[in-house]
């Protein structure tokens, strides 16, 4: 006879004011993230523009070009 172990869902008993007031920083916290990552992407890419138009040479840490930001996209790029 062999037993395993079932998985259930993680479920909240109650609503804890602590744990959801502590939710709801980690959420703004993430966007502000979220946000202060794409100005780095925007302001990276408008820097390699500039350089590129001076004739210097542009680093290459990968290889992303013309890259087109939304700046009311949520997305996380990995």
């Amino acid at each position: 006879m062999s037993t395993a172990s079932v998985t259930r869902p993680y479920q909240r008993i109650q609503d804890n004011p602590r744990q959801t007031a502590q939710i709801e920083t980690l959420k703004r916290d993430l966007d502000i993230a979220r946000s202060r990552y794409m100005s780095l992407l925007y302001l990276n890419g408008e820097m390699a523009k500039t350089i590129g138009k001076l004739g210097g040479e542009v680093p290459q840490f990968g290889g992303v070009s013309g890259t087109n930001i939304d700046p009311d996209s949520t997305d996380i790029p990995y």
